[in-house]
């Protein structure tokens, strides 16, 4: 499959306001709604159009949800899209990009390094 047809084949699942989002060409894109709107879609149609269309690296995408099951099906999603590409694309929750962040740089946060997040349950016996 051409580039060309690999990018109309992206767009033609999508509705019109979906495709706005995905082809949002100048700086970054906030997609967000109540569960169930398309968020997911439009994200993952929106790195594919990156990769095929635009000739964006695929490391250079970097996707961002707030659940982990978003992530997971923004995984998936991509994966049926972009076969080849899919792990080079960066999927990651909020809380998850945060804390790679830190791990790479705790100085800018005050942090040691080595630094660890308390568990679930060191928290609840923190918080008692």
């Amino acid at each position: 499959m051409s580039a060309d047809r690999g990018a109309e084949a992206i767009l033609a699942a999508l509705d019109e306001a979906q495709r706005r989002a995905v082809l949002h060409a100048e700086g970054p894109l906030l997609v967000s709604g109540p569960p169930g709107c398309g968020k997911t879609t439009v994200l993952a149609h929106r790195a594919a159009h990156l990769v095929t269309a635009r000739m964006v690296a695929a490391p250079r995408c970097l996707v961002v949800t707030a659940l982990p099951r978003a992530a997971t099906a923004m995984r998936e999603r991509l994966l049926r899209l972009l076969p080849d590409q899919t792990a080079r694309i960066e999927v990651h929750t909020l809380a998850a990009l945060a804390l790679s962040i830190l791990r790479q740089r705790p100085e800018t946060a005050g942090l040691k390094s080595g630094f660890r997040v308390a568990s679930e349950a060191e928290r609840a016996t923190a918080l008692a």
